[in-house]
């Protein structure tokens, strides 16, 4: 049984019959993909769940240190 595909995938993402298009990346552009991910994770902001750190609270606060 085939893995039922979400339409919420973009068009250009899918090919004629709707199934999502596989990417034949290199061992390399895998690396360097997986690298690029990696960046966009900021681990100065990840806060442990229930503690109230006050920096980020409020996103509408203005303040100027």
């Amino acid at each position: 049984m085939k893995p039922q595909v979400s339409m919420a995938i973009q068009e250009g993402l899918r090919d004629q019959e709707g199934n999502p298009v596989q990417y034949n990346f290199s061992a390399l552009e895998q690396a360097d993909l997986v690298a690029f991910l990696h960046t966009l994770t900021d681990e100065s902001v990840l806060i442990p769940i229930g503690i109230n750190y006050e920096k980020f609270s409020d996103p509408f606060s203005i303040t100027i240190r």
